[in-house]
């Protein structure tokens, strides 16, 4: 495989990985549990991300050239190691559909309302298939371009709307629930940051140099902390109870922006800088899903699948859930375990650890 990735362009991906979704869902699912606390349930859930990121890593360096679906054979035997591979093909593509449908929602449920869905499925899948088509380092040139204005528009309507935060809305520091209900809280956002298990598809694209441990590290920080920060100012905004009913809290978060009459509106350049940002982690996890799906089944290129697999993401996407609560209920209930226990930690936990015993596969 051509190694284009530097360590910029890691971190860049890292932090596309996961925060676009998160950002606009997480604050409103971990104050649920945390509430005025929530702000601190990234930083929890940080040491979980790290460890699932050793594991890609150290995986990566015993098998340099092959992705977890390749060398989860190797590991486990074929059969398993296929048993496997055939799981987080499905991973993959469940996780593809969920954000495709998160686009659908909150597209329909801020500025275009009653457009329908199929709408938002199709242009964000048809334009998916084209910049994968062209190659996954047009996706990472994208993101490169595409991430600073998601940051700086975070932080900016942070910021702009500083007048408008109660600091009392996040005291006390703990919530009435103490220690443990915050550990559990922090499980949603564990959840979401051990995403990074996906660079497992992209390592083998990394250029020896580019100190893959220390950027996806830094991606894991920067994605953390801007994570908690966009938590902390919507509950300082509008307070833990208020947070936890809105549907897509930063968003809200925008429209409070508000400077005389000629800089007000900064919700509708959100929306813009969201479908950027949305495309991006779209691209990413679906090439993820269309790579496994080729290596599973022995195609030499993943390229001739994308149209067929855009389609089955379209469809997947259309019955997961009703509408923005279901999907909420499942992401908050349902997701840490789901993902977090199984594909997260679970089995890359035991592919290192019997790669460790076999002590195979050493490069260096």
């Amino acid at each position: 495989m051509p190694r284009f990735v530097t360590g910029g362009q890691l971190i860049a991906l890292v932090i596309a990985l996961i925060l676009s979704t998160a950002a606009l869902i997480v604050p409103s699912i971990t104050a649920t549990m945390a509430e005025q606390s929530a702000w601190l349930a990234p930083w929890m859930g940080l040491p979980v991300a790290l460890a699932v990121a050793y594991a890609a890593v150290e995986l990566h360096r015993r098998y340099p050239d092959q992705t977890l679906i390749e060398y989860a054979p190797r590991i486990l035997g074929k059969p398993l190691g296929k048993m496997v591979g055939f799981l987080y093909v499905w991973w993959f593509f469940h996780v593809t559909a969920t954000i495709l449908q998160e686009h659908s929602l909150f597209m329909d449920s801020t500025i275009l309302i009653a457009t329908p869905g199929s709408v938002f499925y199709g242009s964000l899948a048809l334009l998916g298939v084209y910049l994968l088509g062209q190659g996954l380092h047009v996706l990472v040139y994208l993101n490169v371009l595409m991430l600073p204005f998601m940051l700086a528009l975070l932080m900016t309507g942070l910021i702009l709307v500083s007048p408008n935060m109660d600091p009392g809305n996040l005291v006390p520091l703990i919530s009435h629930g103490g220690l443990p209900q915050l550990l559990v809280a922090s499980l949603g956002s564990a959840g979401w940051l051990a995403q990074v298990v996906l660079v497992s598809m992209f390592l083998p694209y990394v250029r020896p140099d580019a100190g893959a441990t220390r950027a996806i590290t830094a991606g894991l920080v920067i994605t953390v902390f801007t994570l908690s920060l966009v938590t902390a100012g919507t509950i300082a905004v509008f307070n833990a109870s208020e947070t936890v009913r809105l549907q897509f809290p930063v968003y809200s978060l925008t429209r409070f922006v508000f400077i005389s009459e000629f800089f007000n509106r900064l919700d509708a350049l959100a929306v813009v800088v969201w479908v950027a940002a949305v495309t991006v982690k779209f691209g990413l996890w679906f090439f993820a899903a269309v790579l496994a799906l080729a290596q599973l089944t022995g195609l030499r290129s993943p390229v001739g699948l994308l149209p067929a697999a855009a389609l089955f993401v379209v469809a997947l996407s259309t019955v997961l859930y009703d509408n923005v609560a279901q999907m909420t209920t499942f992401l908050a209930e349902v997701m840490p375990l789901y993902s977090l226990v199984v594909f997260e930690v679970g089995l890359p936990a035991l592919l290192l650890v019997i790669a460790l015993f076999q002590k195979k596969g050493v490069k260096g």
